[in-house]
């Protein structure tokens, strides 16, 4: 049996088993701390009292300084608007949140009718949430019997019956809440009866600093609460800016104390006079340092999924099949590095390439370093968050797209935006992180660290696997190629915490295997690439452009096309299971604005700059030669095919079919994908440097000016990237 210089089949084996051991200690760790939870139910109180000349500032006693702001819907509102009462529904659903707690006055008012539109709102669309009401003392303090019962009865025939499906329940019982000073006799025969309120009497709380647990397990959570503004004798200011973080302190008092819990209310979704409201939100007083639109919102989608959690979370089933899974793809990589093209890999050339690599990293990073030093992060835009993890040089390379994959390595998928990105990646990050710290919820900078290190160590294994497959292509030139793809001006991104590295690292898993003709098993790597990002859904037109060429072969090309195309499949059956619609993902990715290279060259030569505000013109000074220089390449290839003048060489005859390929994906991104991430994306495309290689090695003042432009778009590249500028 042939062993292999790096891992030979027993070391292995005997790998593989360690990991299991490991992995069974960190597990048993966890779950030695994790108790046994009830289903605590989570509702929010909400009001529908807004509309024109109503609450926005109509008078002194509705007083606001902040205005809603969500990707739905921006400024004030009306509770009648029906788009408005939807997109609110739905974020609430998306949160987890079981129902809504709603501020209701009497028979006939605005909020009965707004009242009756929400509820009509989640029938119509079916939305996993269901509503209370909660009624409110008007011009008399007192509920007399005979006015309870005609409220009752509206109540029960106008909400409860027609909505049984949809309202919600207490203790076996359709739950109607009253507001202090109302206090009427409890153990009603149809509702259950609750007064809500800072009174001795009340039976559950408004809200409480620090918060209280009643003893049937009931608390309530409020980010913050300012009447400054309104005409009150005794005003209250807590938590005016954010900075004591006391939305964050009272769910850790909440999760700290789950199994004294039955119901966690939420203070509030839209009480803008108060300003508790969680709704995404411009923030008048919010420190704009660490405050974006959205960060009420999702710290509740994060701590409404801590608090439900089950005893056995996913990662335990998903942890050590994702570990080997990762430990597959290092030892196929080495068996291809050590042993590719049916020989032992030469260990100078690995050595100059892992060289190459290093030296590419070591220079990103002190240029990143050195250009945050100097110019510092980027001015952000009004409501923009610019988060700066407090990671010393490696939060430079946790920018952008970093904080979506964060988040979903944390919490899994929680908010409608996340759904734009694939799982593969953070769940690799969240298992290697529960492999070391047997925490089932790592940190921001335990992931930032992870997801730095293993980036760079999958780039140098992507820089050995371009080598090894170069040298299919052209032995000759393999050396040049892999030296314009390690410094390709955006390769800066597979240091970051993005998915790239793996990306690539299974793209040219599933090519080189293509190239020895083992068709099935390349599909898989093109299947796992699909789960990284979505491009990898593209990349498999590979095996049809294949099969066109190969009769004899198209059978098991279209299989491969098909096992390759499953990744997308699978992943909307996992959107259906987690949200209930197999187009959240469509959804999410509907919600990024996409203006083309194509469209923007347009506008320029229109001088229409100002139709898109966040055009950024050093990003088109980098961007349009970039651009120039794959197309011009790309023509002078097909060209030469056209005319016959390199029909005869072997290497347009082999390459065809990945240029192609790659020529189709080109067009793509430049007509359907955002302007400021084609740079990033052309990456992908790589065979096409196959050409630029080909015709510099021919050419050494062509092949210095292709270094140099290179080496000069990826400094500004990098240090662009890092300050939070629109590049990628």
């Amino acid at each position: 049996m042939q062993l292999m210089p790096i891992i030979h089949k027993k070391a292995l084996l005997l790998l593989l088993l360690m990991l299991t051991i490991f992995w069974g200690i960190s597990t048993y760790s966890y779950l030695s701390r994790y108790y046994q939870e009830r289903d605590i139910c989570v509702g929010i109180f909400y009001y529908a009292w807004y509309g024109e000349k109503r609450h926005w500032n109509d008078c002194e006693d509705n007083a606001v300084i902040d205005q809603p702001y969500t990707r739905y819907y921006q400024g004030y509102y009306s509770s009648l608007n029906e788009t408005v009462v939807y997109s609110q529904l739905k974020l609430i659903e998306m949160a987890n949140i079981d129902f809504l707690l709603v501020s209701w006055f009497y028979p006939g008012s605005y909020e009965d009718q707004a009242t009756k539109l929400l509820f009509e709102v989640t029938r119509k669309n079916n939305l996993n949430v269901k509503i209370a009401l909660m009624i409110e003392p008007i011009d008399d303090y007192d509920v007399n019997a005979t006015k309870l019962e005609q409220i009752k009865t509206y109540i029960m025939e106008n909400y409860v019956k027609p909505y049984k499906q949809h309202y919600f329940h207490w203790e076996g019982k359709p739950l109607l809440a009253f507001f202090v000073p109302l206090n009427p006799t409890r153990n009603d025969p149809e509702y259950s009866f609750k007064v809500i309120g800072e009174q001795p009497y009340a039976d559950w709380p408004y809200w409480s600093v620090p918060p209280k647990i009643t003893e049937d397990g009931v608390t309530s959570v409020l980010p913050r609460y300012d009447d400054s503004r309104l005409p009150r004798e005794r005003k209250i200011v807590i938590d005016e800016t954010y900075r004591e973080e006391l939305y964050n302190e009272q769910w850790r008092f909440i999760l700290n104390n789950k199994d004294k819990l039955k119901l966690v209310l939420i203070v509030t979704w839209n009480e803008y006079h108060e300003r508790t409201m969680i709704e995404p939100h411009i923030d008048a007083t919010a420190d704009p340092e660490f405050y974006f639109p959205d960060y009420l919102y999702q710290k509740t989608c994060e701590y409404v999924k801590l608090l439900k959690e089950k005893p056995f979370p996913t990662v335990q089933f998903y942890s050590l099949p994702s570990l080997i899974l990762l430990m597959f793809i290092l030892y196929k990589s080495f068996q291809i590095i050590m042993h590719g093209n049916g020989n032992s890999g030469n260990k100078q050339v690995i050595q100059q390439m892992i060289s190459i690599g290093l030296i590419s990293r070591f220079l990103l990073i002190f240029i990143a370093f050195l250009s945050n030093t100097i110019f510092g992060l980027r001015t952000p835009f009004e409501g923009e968050n610019l988060p700066d993890y407090n990671i010393p040089l490696l939060n430079l390379f946790a920018r952008w797209d970093s904080g979506y994959y964060i988040n979903i390595a944390r919490n899994g998928y929680t908010v409608l935006s996340q759904w734009a990105f694939r799982p593969l990646f953070p769940l690799m990050l969240k298992s290697i992180n529960f492999l070391f710290t047997a925490q089932d919820l790592p940190t921001p900078i335990n992931l930032i660290i992870i997801g730095f290190f293993m980036n760079n160590v999958l780039y140098i294994i992507s820089l050995l696997l371009f080598y090894r497959l170069s040298l299919k292509i052209s032995p000759e030139e393999a050396f040049i190629f892999t030296l314009i793809f390690a410094i390709y001006p955006t390769s800066f991104i597979f240091s970051a915490v993005y998915p790239e590295s793996l990306f690539m690292t299974l793209l040219l898993l599933s090519y080189y295997h293509l190239e020895e003709g083992k068709i099935l098993f390349s599909s898989i790597f093109m299947f796992l690439a699909g789960l990284c990002r979505p491009e990898g859904f593209t990349a498999s037109l590979i095996y049809l452009i294949k099969g066109v060429h190969k009769i004899e072969k198209r059978k098991i090309y279209g299989i491969a096309f098909s096992i390759s195309l499953s990744s997308l499949p699978i992943f909307l059956i996992y959107s259906l299971i987690k949200t209930g619609s197999i187009f959240t993902p469509f959804e999410a990715e509907a919600l990024w604005a996409r203006t083309g290279i194509i469209e923007m060259i347009l506008r320029i030569g229109k001088l229409q700059l100002n139709v898109n505000p966040g055009l950024s013109l050093p990003y088109l000074i980098l961007n349009l030669p970039l651009f120039s220089m794959i197309i011009t390449f790309l023509l002078y290839y097909y060209i030469s095919m056209g005319s016959g003048l390199y029909f005869s060489e072997d290497f347009y005859r082999k390459i065809f079919p990945y240029i192609f390929h790659a020529t189709l994906y080109i067009v793509f991104i430049s007509f359907f994908v955002d302007y400021i991430s084609i740079a990033r994306l052309s990456l992908f495309a790589f065979p096409i440097i196959w050409i630029i290689a080909h015709k510099s090695s021919k050419n050494k003042t062509l092949l210095y000016n292709i270094i140099i432009i290179n080496i000069v778009l990826l400094t500004f590249y990098t240090a662009l990237h890092v300050n939070w500028y629109h590049v990628t």
